[in-house]
């Protein structure tokens, strides 16, 4: 699996869901006209769980799973999303999601 970036609206509301070692958030992100599902574990998921709410806009970074799910354990907001976005398109090692 590929690390991917991804950032977009929260879309719908976001279901607490337990696995065998933790609280695991399942939503969809909307982004360019395009929607995904997005399941966010790890240390950042309490803080997650209480301050994000449908329409708020954040990044995720993780991978993709053979469902087409992106398994995310890192959440920033937008900012720093479109910080490392510009970086990465200056070293040439960002592609986006439609790119691969």
């Amino acid at each position: 699996m590929n690390r991917i970036f991804i950032s977009g609206e929260i879309h719908g509301e976001i279901e607490t869901l337990h696995s065998n070692k933790d609280k695991v958030a399942k939503f969809t992100i909307q982004s360019d006209q395009q929607q995904f599902t997005v399941l966010f574990y790890g240390k950042q998921i309490e803080h997650f769980l209480n301050r994000m709410y449908e329409g708020h806009t954040c990044c995720f970074q993780g991978k993709l799973n053979s469902k087409g799910q992106i398994v995310a354990n890192v959440y920033q907001h937008l900012y720093y999303f479109a910080y490392m976005n510009e970086m990465w398109a200056r070293s040439g090692r960002y592609r986006s999601l439609s790119e691969r």
